[in-house]
């Protein structure tokens, strides 16, 4: 069928108006979704995780392959245990856009809490191509190899963490454990103090190696770096416990009581009443007393 030049003509005012309102039906969803979008990462800033989760959601059904909005829809459902809806998302999302290393550390890690290794190393060798020295995601290499039992990759995974951040704390702390376990004492000694070297406030550093102090016989040591621990912000209350076990190889009995009893003090409301520590601790200090 031919269009006649007048037929043309007498359509076009309608056609113009039709291009109107569409245009017009785009540019609302089109802000409509910066609003839902913008409002959802406000909320999830300030960790209301709910509100995020259904602003984020609404805002998807306008754009279902927004990759920014799959991506935060994955984290919150990570966050939230959620891990088969986190996988979907974080995949989406990388479909979208596959260059954000965030994304596929979230994604090995909704794999790896979901007890899939071998799609969670996947994940991970393709954050590698994009940072081969990312710290968190050897970190979570390590964990992987730690779960298969593998101490040698595991090792090599903490050291490639710590080589891409060395203030990367956990990674010294679970490389320490790692030799603990062992019984490398010295090597266990050298990894936390290399770690102290570039993280001098970190009371986890400082605790862990005093418990290794303790281990190599060195009590008086132990009870210098136990001591500096129980000064810093968060130690743990447990460190009063373990400075009180250094003080008695020294014989201080009366210090011994002195950090028994803080660690009664300080352990209130953050270990359990019948706590076996906590029971350890008052029947050490009625001995002590006795004698």
């Amino acid at each position: 069928m031919k269009v006649r030049p007048s037929q043309v003509h007498a359509a076009a005012p309608w056609v113009a108006a039709w291009l109107a309102v569409a245009t017009s039906a785009c540019n609302d969803a089109d802000k409509r979704f910066v609003e839902l979008s913008n409002q959802g990462i406000e909320a999830l800033d300030a960790e209301d995780y709910s509100r995020a989760d259904g602003l984020l959601k609404d805002a998807l059904k306008i754009k279902p392959a927004d990759a920014d909005v799959r991506f935060y829809l994955g984290t919150i459902a990570l966050r939230g245990g959620q891990f088969e809806d986190a996988i979907g998302h974080l995949s989406a999302s990388l479909q979208g856009d596959p260059t954000r290393p965030e994304a596929h550390l979230s994604l090995a890690k909704a794999h790896y809490e979901h007890h899939q290794p071998k799609e969670a190393l996947a994940a991970l060798a393709e954050l590698f191509k994009r940072d081969a020295g990312h710290p968190q995601g050897h970190f979570l290499a390590a964990k992987i190899a730690r779960a298969a039992k593998d101490r040698a990759l595991m090792d090599k995974a903490l050291r490639n963490a710590i080589a891409g951040d060395v203030g990367f704390v956990p990674a010294f702390q679970l490389l320490s454990q790692l030799y603990v376990e062992v019984g490398a004492y010295e090597a266990a000694r050298q990894v936390l103090q290399e770690g102290l070297r570039f993280n001098a406030d970190a009371v986890e550093l400082r605790e862990a190696l005093g418990l290794v102090m303790l281990d190599l016989g060195r009590p008086d040591r132990a009870r210098q770096e136990l001591e500096a621990a129980s000064a810093m912000t968060r130690a743990r209350p447990q460190v009063y416990f373990s400075l009180a076990g250094a003080q008695l190889q020294l014989g201080e009995r009366a210090a011994a009581v002195t950090s028994l009893k803080a660690f009664l003090i300080q352990s209130q409301g953050v270990l359990a009443r019948e706590d076996p520590l906590r029971q350890q601790a008052a029947n050490m200090i009625l001995k002590l007393r006795a004698n």
